[in-house]
């Protein structure tokens, strides 16, 4: 056990500075990257919590889970901060005309008002 903590003070923060510049990468914004790292720690608070209550030890496969759970939630911040980006930048919170178009004629198919049928 002693071995690989000093191993991880080694690899946890060349890995923490790898996942922020990917991150960065990513976004290409430092606010952004900014507020998916301060968003993680949330998560690793509430699994130390459950790790505690529930009585487990510290192992390597504990480690690897929790590394697991940060890059999960890392992913999902990136997802939800990016997902309404463009549509909200630019206004578009509603539909479009041609996603209303496209629904108007979807939904006159529906109802038999096809051209063909107009006409007879």
């Amino acid at each position: 056990m002693m071995r690989v903590r000093e191993r991880l003070l080694v690899v946890v923060p060349l890995t923490l500075l790898a996942i922020v510049g990917i991150l960065y990468l990513n976004t290409r914004s430092m606010v952004r990257t900014s507020i998916i790292c301060l968003a993680v720690p949330f998560s690793a608070i509430g699994a130390f919590w459950f790790l505690y209550l529930l009585g487990y030890n510290m192992s390597v496969a504990v480690w690897v889970g929790l590394i697991a759970l940060l890059g999960v939630d890392a992913e999902t911040g990136v997802f939800m901060l990016l997902l309404p980006g463009p549509r909200v930048r630019t206004g578009q919170t509603r539909r479009t005309p041609a996603q209303r178009a496209r629904t108007a004629r979807s939904g006159h198919r529906r109802r038999g008002h096809t051209p063909a049928a107009e006409a007879r």
